[in-house]
């Protein structure tokens, strides 16, 4: 179950045999990126959204990067302590990879049952391009669609895809808050 996933990080024993388990999966995790949708998105949102993790890495000395993509450019990155060139790689390919599929990297580690050569065989993406690891989100605009990506790495996949939706909806309690 998703929520068993974003709750403990661990992927459930399921026998991804069953199109109709995966079906139900992909189901779930595509509403989890709707309940994400953002009312806005302006420059103060996106600062407001990278801060909040990025105070959560330093405050907890996580080794994460941080970006957010709006469209093809760059609106936010941060690197904290621990980050490395392959740190910015495997953001890169998580937020190629929600360009591609227009969901997030854990809909596509589902869709393809874990199997990351997939991405080569079936899709034509090129492997050094692209992930199936949890992480990358896609950031959707209610009412419009995916107007871009946020991408975490530097942790298990699992507990960047957590940051991420941990983060989304801290953003949306707070824009909710009258005043």
């Amino acid at each position: 179950h998703i929520n068993n996933v974003i709750r403990t990080g661990k992927q459930p024993a399921i026998n991804f045999a069953h199109s109709s388990i995966r079906s139900s999966m992909l189901e779930e995790i595509e509403a989890l990126e709707t309940s994400l949708s953002l009312t806005s998105v302006t420059p103060e949102i996106i600062w407001e959204l990278g801060t909040s993790l990025a105070q959560k890495a330093m405050d907890e000395k996580l080794p994460i990067g941080i970006e957010i993509r709006i469209g093809e450019l760059c609106a936010f990155c941060f690197a904290a302590d621990g980050v490395t060139p392959n740190t910015q790689n495997w953001i890169n390919r998580k937020l190629n990879t929600c360009d591609f599929f227009g969901h997030s990297t854990l809909w596509v580690n589902e869709k393809t049952g874990g199997d990351a050569s997939l991405l080569d065989t079936k899709y034509g993406l090129d492997p050094h391009l692209s992930a199936n690891a949890p992480g990358g989100m896609p950031i959707i605009l209610k009412g419009f669609g995916r107007v871009g990506a946020i991408a975490v790495s530097g942790l298990a996949a699992h507990k960047d895809h957590e940051l991420v939706v941990e983060a989304l909806r801290k953003l949306q309690t707070k824009l909710n808050q009258p005043g």
